[in-house]
């Protein structure tokens, strides 16, 4: 394989891995009765105790260097849990243009 044919390809492989990813958001259908800042502080502090972060130290095949909490997914999802018990949903935001 020639070397602009695997440059070319190294990049189209890079971008195809480069997805937006929407905005989200916590909505409440009764805000008045709870307090977001308050609820989200809680839910945070919650999730960090139950699942505090660990740090790996990695090598790629490539020799870059990387840091990686292998708790984060599992703080994430007790964070979800708790912001939904306190009936926060996470949602994407939509974006509405007028003409």
């Amino acid at each position: 394989m020639n070397k602009t044919l695997t440059i070319g390809l190294l990049s189209a492989l890079s971008l195809a891995g480069c997805v937006h990813q929407p905005e989200m958001i916590y909505v409440n259908a009764h805000p008045a009765a709870h307090n977001f800042d308050k609820d989200r502080f809680d839910c945070l502090q919650a999730s960090a105790q139950a699942a505090p972060p660990v740090i790996t130290h990695e090598i790629d095949a490539l020799g870059y260097y990387h840091e990686r909490d292998i708790n984060e997914s599992r703080s994430d999802q007790l964070m979800l849990a708790c912001m939904k018990a306190r009936e926060w949903t996470l949602t994407p935001v939509t974006i509405v243009v007028q003409q």
